[in-house]
């Protein structure tokens, strides 16, 4: 593969395409076989409105694709661009890129949906991104909509083993790169990106960075540079195909039975304090406690819990515990866990959230369960554990949401955090805090998990060794994460900042939710 770290010049597109024929040339001359370039990559990117990116747009097919189309035929390589488009049949202007395959067709067209709104139209729903090739099947996205999970996760869902994304992506604020890595995580494929240089007029990438990650989001390569760079690297294969892991790992780790609330349509929605009751934001201090590892006595778990939320101040309203914190074979032995557990919450007047495993003779079932003072232990299982239909049926719904202090509160375990879906459908149900229980996890995957925070909802996680409280970006600037390995962790969240949701919905929810 190559990467086109291109710096253009804004407005030059004449010279801008003269330059990006010579370094894909060069590219393909050294054996890549799929070139990816930048986004907007013929024309520079900060265009005011309609008016001002006029001059630049052209159709697809159009003068620029049938130039780089005869290159990409001439090496027979696979060739990926970022243009400004107009459509000629409605003059609509669309953020769009091209794959060209080795005869010189159109293999696709994306348009961009999380666009430029001074100018550019958002591409629809349904587009078809993905195409085969010989190695599998290649998707194609642009820059922010990685941003989205809903977004990459069709791609993912249309089999893609391999998204390639032209990006205009400055380091400034929000680092992509950490994005970049979780989505080829939690979607089990491999992710490409080339970024561009250089500098225009409100726009710095100077400090920008290309880049591919694996399906456990492993990074494979990280590149920048202040100027103009191509680069070269190996994509990863077996027996000459992308490890063909994605899409057969969601078919097994996803419930689309549980996702329903996705769909929600919360545009016209100004308040959503009042439009589904819920209590008078705020701050509200809340608690992640790390524990050692699974155990098979309660009494031990016990006491290391007593243990770490001595530290904790008393106003923590709610804590999350590891997921399970101990495996039992019997039927009661559980209800006294949970008992001890009731005494502790109502002693110290917060919410405890956790979860424990029921071991049988020829499977296992894990439960989570939520403890408050004054009322009786809440259990469900989780539905993401285990075999897809082990623990979720037709039957199942949403995690149950509770008011905690200033917070509506959604207890889930790290196995459903982990799809995309659950965060967005939870947050749509006005939830501002998910509680989130798991064992060991990888430090790609707790990536994943902060990235639930663009959903709009704070979290809090923890796990045999770990803890993490995120909170969401705000102004595109780097989210708020921090994290512990032994101490328990106490952060303050304010619930007003997640009151205000916004979701891009251009999304397929007929796929997303197909069983």
């Amino acid at each position: 593969m190559a990467w086109i770290h291109f710096a253009p010049e804004h407005r030059c597109k004449e010279k801008n395409v003269k330059a990006l024929l010579e370094l894909n040339r060069e590219a393909a001359s050294q054996g890549a076989q799929i070139l990816l370039n930048t986004e907007l990559a013929t024309t520079g990117y900060g265009f005011q409105d309609r008016e001002d990116v006029a001059a630049h747009v052209e159709p697809v097919p159009g003068p620029s694709t049938r130039v780089f189309a005869d290159l990409a035929a001439r090496y027979g390589v696979y060739l990926a661009l970022g243009i400004a488009e107009r459509c000629p049949r409605t003059g609509m202007f669309f953020n769009s890129a091209v794959l060209l395959d080795p005869r010189g067709h159109l293999a696709l067209r994306y348009r961009k949906i999380n666009t430029e709104i001074r100018w550019a139209c958002p591409g629809g729903s349904y587009q078809r991104n993905v195409t085969p090739s010989p190695w599998g099947r290649l998707g194609l996205l642009v820059c922010s909509d990685v941003y989205h999970g809903l977004i990459p996760r069709t791609t993912a869902l249309r089999g893609a083993d391999l998204i390639l994304v032209p990006a205009n992506w400055p380091a400034s604020g929000l680092d992509p790169r950490r994005i970049w890595r979780a989505r080829a995580g939690e979607n089990h494929l491999f992710v490409a990106v080339c970024n561009r240089a250089g500098e225009e007029p409100n726009l710095d990438s100077r400090n920008a960075h290309s880049g591919l990650y694996g399906p456990e989001g492993e990074v494979l390569m990280e590149k920048g540079s202040p100027t103009t760079a191509l680069y070269l690297h190996d994509l990863p294969l077996s027996n000459g195909r992308i490890r063909p892991s994605g899409l057969r790992s969601l078919r097994n780790a996803r419930r689309p039975v549980m996702y329903h609330s996705v769909y929600l349509d919360l545009r016209s929605v100004r308040d959503l304090t009042s439009f589904y009751t819920l209590p008078s934001p705020g701050p509200m201090d809340i608690g992640a406690v790390p524990l050692s590892g699974l155990s098979a006595s309660f009494s031990d778990v016990l006491a290391e819990i007593h243990r770490k939320t001595a530290a904790l101040p008393s106003s923590v309203k709610a804590m999350v515990l590891p997921a399970p914190l101990c495996a039992f074979t019997g039927d009661g032995l559980h209800s006294e866990l949970l008992d001890r557990l009731h005494k502790l919450a109502s002693r110290r007047n917060m919410t405890i959230f956790g979860g424990w495993e029921q071991r049988g003779r020829r499977r296992r079932a894990r439960f989570l369960f939520r403890i408050r003072p004054g009322a009786a232990p809440a259990e469900r299982p989780d539905t993401h554990y285990g075999r897809r239909g082990d623990a979720c049926d037709g039957s199942c719904s949403f995690p149950e949401r509770v008011d905690v202090a200033t917070a509506r509160v959604a207890a889930v375990s790290v196995e459903e955090l982990l799809q995309p879906e659950m965060s967005v459908g939870l947050s749509k149900l006005g939830t501002d805090l998910l509680m989130g229980s798991g064992e060991y996890l990888e430090e790609s995957k707790k990536e994943v998990l902060c990235c639930r925070t663009f959903d709009f909802v704070h979290l809090a996680a923890a796990g045999y060794g770990w803890a993490v409280v995120a909170c969401p970006p705000t102004d595109h600037t780097q989210w708020m994460v921090t994290s512990a390995r032994e101490d328990p962790l106490v952060a303050r969240i304010d619930t007003g900042e997640v009151r205000v949701k916004r979701f891009q919905d251009r999304v397929d929810m007929e796929l997303l939710l197909k069983p």
